[in-house]
């Protein structure tokens, strides 16, 4: 008897959570919605012997599966197309449609001028006759990793649904914008128990549920596993995910209650954190702070209540005083409301694009 009350209002939680209270969808599955027992059946798929449904970040689930999506502004898609432009320019392309002029005086001559008799000699001895040439050769440009990094410690377990989910929004909201571009993206999971997947390549959302479309497996089992308090005593904690050669730009998802585990204290008298002694992975470049979801983050008929609570911020990684310092990044001006993280989402998609636009140039 208690077992089935127990079912039951685990049932309603989840229907209160998903929002289909109301009775469920003639695509259900066992009484829930399509796409939270596909859910399920990922993350089970991919969490191995945690593959229990209580060990699934519902929460977070929530949060990606029903946010809403920010438009790729004007001067975002103008800074992909500069990307494309400037990825043409440093391939090697055929004469015909050659990106340089090629040198008019440099190349082999052609077997009508040697036919041409003494109009021909007169061609080659005033240096204007028809060559054969091609385009330089240069090597192609690396393929540019994206690396993300997110994670919750023992001070922010409580509330790691909201950087997990976030994650996943950005995950998403990057792989979108990028498709133009040869970009491949890893996300890094430092605490807990740390994991890894990628190569991503660009492409359409993971996510749309009129599509009936979901992320891969292996995604789920990355994303949306709930942080727990044993799991931080069982195995390491903020492990430095492993690192590649080549050109990559690496960026952290952390929630500030864990910047003090990590070692980090706000600094006296200016903006920023410093950290004598950081556990924060030596690759890291960017830190984008999270602020967690409000106590009435929940989902009621078709409105997803999703307001952070406090400021977001977007710190750059910089080696200062024999320590590592996290210093504003001095970002646009951007109106949006800030439910779902859309302010804070444009932002990172900003400065990743400014990011990309730097390397480009080297």
């Amino acid at each position: 008897m208690a077992g089935a009350r127990q079912a039951e209002t685990k049932s309603r939680v989840l229907d209160r959570l998903y929002g289909h209270a109301a009775g469920p969808l003639p695509s259900a599955l066992n009484g829930k919605p399509w796409h939270v027992a596909e859910m399920w059946r990922r993350f089970s798929e991919s969490a191995g012997a945690r593959q229990l449904p209580e060990r699934f970040d519902h929460l977070a689930a929530v949060l990606y599966l029903h946010a809403e999506d920010p438009p790729l502004l004007p001067e975002q898609r103008w800074l992909v197309q500069k990307l494309v432009f400037r990825r043409k320019q440093q391939i090697s392309t055929p004469l015909i449609t050659s990106w340089e002029e090629q040198d008019p005086n440099f190349g082999r001559w052609v077997l009508g001028t040697l036919c041409s008799g003494e109009y021909g000699d007169f061609k080659i001895a005033n240096n204007n006759h028809p060559r054969l040439n091609k385009p330089p050769s240069s090597v192609p440009p690396p393929n540019i990793e994206v690396h993300l990094c997110f994670g919750a410690g023992w001070n922010g377990a409580a509330r790691a649904y909201s950087v997990a989910g976030f994650a996943a929004l950005l995950i998403d909201d990057w792989r979108s914008a990028l498709r133009p571009l040869d970009v491949s993206f890893h996300v890094h999971r430092l605490a807990p128990l740390p994991h890894s997947i990628g190569p991503i390549l660009p492409g359409e959302r993971w996510r749309d549920l009129q599509e009936r479309r979901l992320p891969p497996t292996r995604a789920v089992g990355a994303l949306f596993l709930r942080s727990d308090y044993g799991d931080l005593v069982e195995g390491p904690a903020w492990t430095p995910p492993p690192t590649r050669s080549g050109v990559g730009w690496w960026c952290a998802s952390l929630l500030q209650d864990d910047l003090h585990e990590l070692g980090f204290s706000p600094r006296v008298g200016r903006a920023g954190w410093f950290a004598q002694n950081s556990r924060l992975p030596a690759p890291v470049e960017h830190v984008i702070l999270v602020p967690s979801l409000g106590a009435e983050f929940q989902f009621s008929g078709k409105s997803l209540n999703a307001e952070p609570e406090g400021s977001a911020e977007l710190l750059r990684v910089r080696r200062e005083n024999g320590g590592i310092a996290l210093n504003p990044v001095r970002t646009r001006d951007r109106t949006f409301p800030t439910r779902h993280y859309l302010q804070l989402r444009i932002l990172a998609l900003d400065l990743l694009l400014d990011e990309l636009w730097a390397k480009a140039r080297q």
